[in-house]
């Protein structure tokens, strides 16, 4: 079974999340970035193995990590997306982050690690969340 063709409309709108992400993440930006995830979201991290909150989320994984980077961004021409056939689910995953481990410190190359996200589909909204 191959994988179905990817909508250019679904390509983008995934890619603009993860701009989107990245963004808020090199602004140390916690309360924004609540917006795109959902109450019982499921990650995992570098410093988490799993959690279940996106309040664990933060205080777990968010808050210790993200002061301490600088120059944070996804490598978008990596960037690799799934949807379902319904476009409600879509899977991307991109492999490389562009990251200052440590602020003003050697740039260096990360693995991201893949993202799940499920639409909220309206009239009048339409965006991706995790």
């Amino acid at each position: 079974m191959k994988r179905l063709p990817v909508l250019e409309e679904d390509q983008r709108s995934i890619a603009d999340w993860f701009v989107r992400w990245g963004e808020l993440v090199g602004n140390v930006d916690f309360k924004r970035v609540r917006e795109i995830f959902v109450e019982d979201a499921v990650a995992f991290g570098s410093k988490v193995e799993m959690v279940t909150s996106r309040d664990a989320l933060e205080q777990e994984q968010w808050r210790p990590i993200w002061p301490t980077m600088a120059d944070y961004r996804y490598d978008l021409s990596t960037l690799e997306v799934i949807v379902s056939p319904d476009r409600l689910m879509a899977m991307g995953s991109i492999p490389k982050i562009v990251v200052n481990a440590v602020r003003r410190t050697a740039r260096r190359r990360v693995t991201a690690p893949v993202i799940i996200a499920s639409r909220v589909s309206t009239p009048l909204r339409r965006s991706w969340l995790i």
